[in-house]
């Protein structure tokens, strides 16, 4: 089962290896890098004169969802990463994690996809989206949304990942 320290050893790889150069490749400058820190976001980024804060996600294997934790914890209450300030997740899927380059990457934007959880809440318990883990971080509850969805939805749109 992989652990926790497997998790963040892998976004850690793929930070330096792939997000970092990306940011530099598509002209957006890099003002302050919290990866390793206790941080609500990985990357405070400027992005022609605005200032962007990115959460990095790093997926082994291609799942065509974005898998959006809601409580982290239910035995501690403990809040997950949704609630957290950011702007963009950008989220990346290596089918082959020994490619630099992700298989796909997806921006995200947080405000609109946690107001669309917020407002679409019933249907998407309708839809049987929600589920509970108890693989990482203790018992965790998260919904699962196709990522065609959210693009139909402009919450996401698809990245270029290679020029």
């Amino acid at each position: 089962m992989e652990t926790f320290e497997d998790l963040l050893k892998f976004e850690d790889k793929k930070h330096k290896e792939f997000f970092l150069p990306y940011y530099q490749k598509v002209g957006w400058k890099v003002v302050k890098d919290y990866v390793g820190t206790n941080s609500d976001y990985d990357v405070l980024i400027d992005r022609n004169g605005q200032q962007i804060r990115i959460d990095e996600k790093a997926i082994r294997k291609e799942w065509n969802d974005f898998v959006i934790e809601i409580i982290q914890d239910l035995k501690t209450g403990s809040p997950s990463w949704l609630y957290k300030k950011k702007d963009i997740y950008l989220y990346a899927s290596w089918q082959d994690i020994e490619q630099i380059n992700p298989s796909s990457l997806y921006e995200v934007r947080a405000e609109i996809l946690k107001e669309y959880i917020a407002k679409e809440a019933e249907s998407l318990l309708e839809y049987k989206r929600f589920r509970i883990s108890n693989k990482v971080f203790g018992t965790t509850l998260f919904v699962v949304i196709p990522l065609k969805e959210l693009l139909q939805l402009e919450i996401a749109r698809q990245l270029k990942t290679q020029n």
